[in-house]
């Protein structure tokens, strides 16, 4: 989204970096909407917001605001629903295991190439995709890019899994949503399993603080029906 917004101005991160006195990292992230919220260095920045920090250096039109706001965050959910194409839940009990150990990746997708990330980071090894007969899991800077996480939150939850973090709460309300509402079951996936993945993303939902069990056998009914 913002990267659309970047490259529509013709300009490189390290331009945007310049401007607002943020790292190249920081808009790198920004991007990636890998921040809870947009940033608003960058806000103010595409919206032309007079301040000290955000020179006015470049001619054209402002951004709105609440625009930009509405569609980071819809990126958001696209990310992390496209994140269940290549990825998915562990279906044991997965109660004390950190985040990053509920998500497996499916049979038959490369286990190099990390949801969201750019094809180019990845060369040629998507030439090389094959059937896993094992379980293999995402790395930390995979999940945080695949599911619009801080990297800290990440960090942090491999240290103290058992730990509510707000960022995953929100991800994992993003994908009960996904699940339940019909949206999951439209991708074409085998339809012999579909609904324990339902009944596991739920599941973790519940395992993060997200909903309580007994919303969870309610969902669970709901979306059997």
């Amino acid at each position: 989204m913002f990267k659309d917004i970047r490259q529509g101005y013709g300009l490189t991160r390290n331009d945007v970096a310049r401007l607002t006195r943020r790292s190249v990292n920081y808009v790198l992230k920004a991007e990636q909407a890998t921040f809870p919220a947009p940033p608003i260095a960058l806000l103010d920045f595409y919206a032309r917001q007079e301040g000290p920090e955000v020179p006015l250096l470049l001619d054209w039109e402002p951004m709105d605001r609440d625009i930009m706001r509405d569609d980071y965050r819809n990126y958001q959910r696209r990310q992390r629903h496209a994140w269940l194409h290549t990825w998915e839940p562990v279906l044991g009990a997965t109660v004390g295991y950190p985040f990053r150990f509920k998500w497996r990746k499916r049979m038959g997708q490369n286990p190099w190439r990390e949801a969201g990330a750019n094809e180019e980071n990845y060369g040629a090894v998507g030439a090389f995709d094959f059937a896993l007969d094992e379980d293999v899991y995402s790395s930390q800077y995979g999940l945080s890019v695949g599911l619009c996480l801080p990297a800290a939150v990440i960090y942090r939850n491999e240290l103290a899994p058992n730990a509510k973090a707000g960022a995953i709460r929100e991800c994992m309300e993003d994908l009960v949503e996904y699940a339940l509402s019909g949206g999951y079951a439209a991708v074409d996936f085998n339809s012999s399993t579909l609904q324990a993945e339902v009944d596991a993303i739920v599941r973790i939902a519940v395992e993060e603080g997200v909903i309580t069990h007994d919303r969870a056998n309610s969902s669970a009914i709901s979306s059997a029906a």
